[in-house]
């Protein structure tokens, strides 16, 4: 029909453009504060769920979305100190949809983001989760907490609606769609400093439906 194909044109378009942003902020247009965008990251250090630790996962999804030139993140031992608070849990009952595999819980007050928390599953069914759809999990929900709240229509770009099962090839990166489009959104440049407290030195890079759940003061909502 012609909403069906409405639809499809403006799919096409979309993929054809070099960012997806109207896209993103489609459910709601959320920002971080100041230009000098500096946050700080609180990641459980010793945790070991379901038999895996994505530690590594979650920080080197961090430094990926930093070579953006965006933001620069800082990781501290203190979870009062955080602006984005991450745990990995191997309860699917804590997850508003399990299938998703993570969520990201994004508090703000007039579209301006406090805080954001980050919970990462990593197990499916009985056995733990393969660690590279957790590092694409965990690459994902980073880009919801800092502002991508809504999905890409394009399969190659890390922020899609869909984590594809049989991904293969290289480790989990942004495509140039995910990076023009974090730039959209924060089109002043700030000043950046090296990826700080960075979790037992160097970090190493390493479907299912996806989503942020947006936390406003008087409530929250999918």
């Amino acid at each position: 029909g012609l909403k069906q194909e409405l639809a499809r044109e403006r799919h096409v378009h979309q993929t054809a453009t070099n960012h997806y942003v109207d896209y993103a902020i489609s459910e709601k247009n959320l920002r971080w504060p100041g230009t000098a965008r500096q946050l700080k990251v609180f990641l459980p250090h010793d945790a070991v769920i379901g038999g895996t630790k994505p530690l590594y996962a979650v920080a080197s999804a961090f430094r990926i979305w930093q070579s953006t030139g965006c933001f620069s993140f800082e990781f501290v031992d203190n979870q009062a100190d955080a602006d984005i608070v991450c745990q990995w849990v191997d309860n699917p009952n804590m997850l508003a949809n399990p299938a998703e595999g993570g969520e990201a819980r994004i508090s703000y007050k007039d579209n301006v983001i406090r805080k954001a928390k980050l919970t990462l599953l990593t197990t499916r069914g009985n056995a733990a989760a393969d660690a590279g759809e957790i590092a694409a999990v965990a690459l994902h929900e980073v880009g919801h907490c800092l502002g991508i709240v809504g999905h890409s229509p394009s399969p190659t770009d890390a922020m899609y609606f869909s984590i594809h099962q049989d991904r293969q090839g290289p480790p989990v990166g942004l495509s140039l769609r995910d990076v023009e489009t974090l730039k959209q959104l924060y089109p002043e440049t700030p000043v950046l400093t090296a990826l700080r407290g960075a979790p037992l030195g160097t970090l190493a890079g390493a479907g299912s439906d996806r989503s942020a759940a947006l936390t406003k003061p008087e409530g929250s909502f999918n």
